[in-house]
């Protein structure tokens, strides 16, 4: 009964939750109708709104059609009256229509007969119309003068065209414009001819490549302009004939007009083919300015510091410095001062060879910036031929007769290292003579490469006949004081010059080096080279200590051959030392340094055994008075011997110092070293023994006869030996 009391409220609680929720639901319902119908009276409004004006604007659209029908009633009858009137006028019109448009056209008619009356009258008085300008000529006002020749080009093309080529005012065209034409080829060659100067090889030298290829520095500006006109005018055929012999006349006798002033002397010796007149001076007998003096050897000089000597240097051999007055080369070595030797690049066939390259490739510029726009384009290789060839073939003339006259000198040694420059000329400019060459004849390439040859041939052959020279040199003069011979330093200055030519040197001495069956000059890598040129300057060094060795045998004095050969291994060693090719020499011989050492070790310690040998065997003590001596106590006989060897000792002393005081030694670091051998080993000697009887009493009555030198005395005289102290 309770849980039925519970249940009856709730239920009742339930309906009346439903109740209200369809209550709620029911007045929003309501609501929604209320709005609906409220927009559609809205909406209703809106189109009778609408209706209202669209009636309005159609009553407005019909009177208007009304008004319009009207106006067009009236236009029509306004169009119909107008196309009447117009009728009449035209049957009014046509015919005085028709009778202007044949008065027109007649007159057009007379317009162009009139035009080409006065066209061909022009044309008949074009000659006489030009006459005055072309009288003034194309040095006056160029741009009128051409404008003159246009104007008889245009009269002879209407000549042509109408077929009355045999009309006399054809003619008179025809004469006028080839004398304007043959003024244009003048004043080409005018203006060339005035401002053309010949080349100075100094300063096209001097000037910098780059600026070469520009062709900017043979004429000026306002020149080549003019003469671009010209081209840039005339036609193909006319260059040929008229511009192009003067431009080559010209411009090859300025080059070849300033290539004779880089030659020294005429030609003496018979020339060689194809040389002709026109051809610049021989160089055969030219001989190079520029040499370096003989000096004492100086190690803070380098290779670059030459000074000058006269031209007659170049075929005689360098002496070394005499004795007097500095015969000790006390300030070091130098072994770029040994003899003159020839100064790279200053032969005047170089010369000749570098300012004849330069101007051709100044010439090509001017050339190609001559044609450049002009149309002419094409005629390069006509003009560089025409031009270039006659300069290009004396070139090689001259080459060839050089060639020829340095074959037959048949000489070895400073004077023919330029043939190692023209070697070196060919070979580093190879690219520059085959661009100046293109244009040339395969002859003249094919012989010019075989004058590179032909001077390879001779520069092999020199060096290996240095080798046979430096072997057979004479036995018969030799230096009176032992000091360094000739042929040494002779021998050494010509190797440090042929540094500079390393690679062309040691492609020169490459195993198996022949020109046969070759077109051009080619040389090996360094590498290459160093190799070859280690074995020859190791082979050069051989046979020169041979050779000395073979002259120190003509002295009658054993030691002076020592002092002979000690100088010259000396001299040897320190050109070694301080040579640029000391790492090459070492690559066949990497002990080389060490054995001409222990040469000269050897040789000093033979000095020392000719010199003193004998000498000290006076200088030997008793065995009895090693232990000391009480004055007074020698026997008579002892005494004597003292005596003896106390005069002997001096004797020898002074005579070795009389004979070997002229004897040179310039090196001073051996002369102190030979002269400290000479104190050590006598010095000791000499003291020991004169402390044991200085004394003992030898000799009571005249003691200092035989008492001359004291150990300081002696010293000091050793010291000086060599010195002429």
């Amino acid at each position: 009964m309770t849980t039925m009391s519970k249940r009856k409220p709730n239920e009742a609680g339930s309906r009346r939750r439903t109740s209200l929720v369809v209550l709620a639901e029911s007045s929003i319902a309501i609501d929604d109708q209320k709005e609906a119908r409220e927009r559609m009276q809205e909406q209703r409004k809106a189109i009778e709104a609408q209706l209202k004006a669209d009636e309005e604007k159609l009553e407005r659209v019909r009177q208007s059609k009304a008004l319009g029908d009207i106006i067009s009633e009236k236009m029509n009858v306004i169009l119909d009256s107008f196309n009447r009137r117009l009728e009449g006028l035209e049957d009014t019109i046509g015919p005085l229509h028709t009778q202007t448009m044949k008065l027109t056209l007649m007159q057009s008619n007379l317009a162009q007969v009139d035009t080409y009356l006065a066209e061909v009258l022009k044309y008949y008085s074009t000659s006489e119309k030009v006459a005055r300008r072309l009288e003034t000529g194309p040095s006056i006002n160029l741009e009128e003068f051409l404008g003159a020749m246009n104007e008889l080009q245009e009269a002879i093309r209407y000549f042509e065209k109408t077929n009355n080529s045999t009309s006399p005012e054809f003619k008179k065209l025809n004469d006028s414009y080839d004398r304007a034409k043959e003024s244009l080829g003048h004043a080409f060659h005018d203006e060339l001819e005035q401002h053309s100067e010949p080349i100075v090889p100094k300063e096209i030298l001097e000037q910098q490549e780059s600026d070469l290829y520009l062709g900017l520095s043979v004429l000026p500006k306002a020149v080549i302009s003019t003469l671009k006109r010209i081209l840039a005018y005339m036609k193909e055929d006319d260059i040929k004939s008229d511009l192009l012999p003067s431009y080559a006349k010209i411009r090859g006798e300025k080059i070849l007009t300033g290539l004779e002033a880089s030659v020294q002397r005429p030609v003496t010796q018979t020339p060689s083919r194809n040389i002709t007149r026109s051809q610049p001076r021989s160089l055969l007998r030219s001989r190079p300015k520029s040499f370096r003096k003989v000096r004492p050897p100086d190690s803070s000089s380098r290779m670059n510091k030459r000074a000058s000597m006269s031209q007659d240097m170049m075929m005689t051999p360098a002496k070394t410095p005499k004795r007097s007055g500095d015969r000790n080369f006390d300030d070091g070595f130098d072994t770029e001062s040994l003899a003159a030797v020839y100064e790279k690049g200053t032969h005047p066939f170089i010369i000749y060879c570098k300012v004849m390259l330069r101007s051709m490739i100044q010439e090509q510029a001017l050339l190609q910036l001559l044609l450049q726009d002009t149309g002419a384009e094409s005629l390069d290789t006509d003009f560089a031929q025409l031009a270039f060839e006659p300069v290009v073939s004396a070139w090689v003339a001259q080459s060839e007769a050089f060639y020829s006259a340095s074959a037959l000198r048949n000489l070895v040694g400073p004077s023919e290292l330029f043939i190692f420059d023209v070697l070196l000329f060919f070979h580093g400019k190879k690219k520059d003579l085959a661009s100046v060459m293109r244009n040339c004849s395969s002859e003249l390439l094919m012989r010019l490469n075989q004058v590179a040859l032909s001077f390879a041939d001779l520069g092999r052959k020199i060096l290996m006949g240095f080798l046979d020279q430096t072997q057979g040199d004479s036995l018969l003069k030799v230096p009176p004081d032992g000091t360094v011979h000739e042929h040494t330093t002779n021998t050494l200055s010509f190797l440090s010059s042929l540094y500079e030519y390393d690679v062309v040197v040691g492609s020169l001495l490459t195993e198996g080096f022949t020109t046969s069956n070759k077109t051009e000059l080619n040389l090996c890598t360094r590498e290459q080279a160093r190799d070859s040129m280690s074995s020859w300057l190791n082979g050069v060094l051989d046979v020169l200590c041979d050779n000395m060795s073979r002259k120190a045998r003509q002295f009658e004095s054993q030691t002076l051959q020592t002092v002979f050969m000690m100088n010259n291994l000396d001299y040897i060693l320190r050109y070694l030392v301080t040579s640029p090719y000391i790492e090459t020499i070492r690559v066949k011989d990497s002990q080389i340094d060490s054995r001409y050492i222990q040469s000269i070790t050897k040789e000093r310690k033979k000095y020392q055994e000719q010199t003193w040998g004998k000498t000290l065997d006076y200088l030997k003590v008793e065995a009895q008075h090693l232990s000391g001596i009480a004055p007074g106590s020698l026997t008579r006989k002892e005494r004597e011997v003292v005596k003896e060897k106390y005069s002997h000792f001096n004797e020898e002393f002074e005579m070795i110092l009389k004979e070997q005081r002229p004897y040179a030694m310039p090196n001073k670091e051996l002369r102190d070293q030979v002269n400290e051998d000479n104190i050590n080993c006598v010095v000791p000697q000499y003291n020991k023994f004169d402390k044991v009887y200085r004394h003992s009493g030898f000799s009571q009555k005249n003691p200092q006869k035989y008492l001359k030198y004291s150990g300081e005395e002696i010293q000091l005289k050793l010291a000086n030996l060599f010195s002429n102290k």
